[in-house]
């Protein structure tokens, strides 16, 4: 045993991070799609908008919202990695920079409308708790 502090440079082993980024990772994409249906509750100010009850609703469907919130990005993807190559020939320059700004504004604008139509959908499929009056 050494009698001092022992310092370690560098970063930790690959097995390591791989194993915690994962499970942290997985227990935010949990989170995420648990609280996923809160955000339209809170916003028709639904009576019963509490993460307990968002949790709850989320819980006893969390595969059918795995599927339902990953699937519709899938063509989205897709096609802003499709588009991508076009841009190659202008790779450095400053229309390149400026056409290439523009389309991930665009994909960004598209994802970010149909997550929001995704929860909003979602809240009124599963979120039999929330709509539920307070005792």
């Amino acid at each position: 045993m050494p009698k001092g502090p022992v310092y370690y440079l560098g970063q930790a082993p690959l097995i390591d991070r791989f194993t915690v980024g994962t499970a942290v990772r997985f227990v935010a994409l949990l989170f995420v799609l648990g609280l996923l249906v809160l955000f339209p509750a809170v916003a028709v100010d639904a009576p019963g908008a509490e993460w307990r009850n968002a949790m709850s609703d989320t819980r006893k469907h969390i595969w059918f919202v795995l599927a339902v919130t990953i699937l519709p990005f899938v063509p989205i993807g897709l096609l802003g990695g499709m588009v991508v190559p076009l841009f190659r020939p202008w790779a450095g320059s400053l229309i390149g920079l400026i056409a290439g700004m523009l389309w991930v504004g665009a994909m960004l604008l598209v994802a970010l409308t149909l997550g929001a139509v995704i929860a909003s959908r979602l809240y009124q499929v599963i979120g039999d708790r929330l709509n539920t009056p307070l005792r």
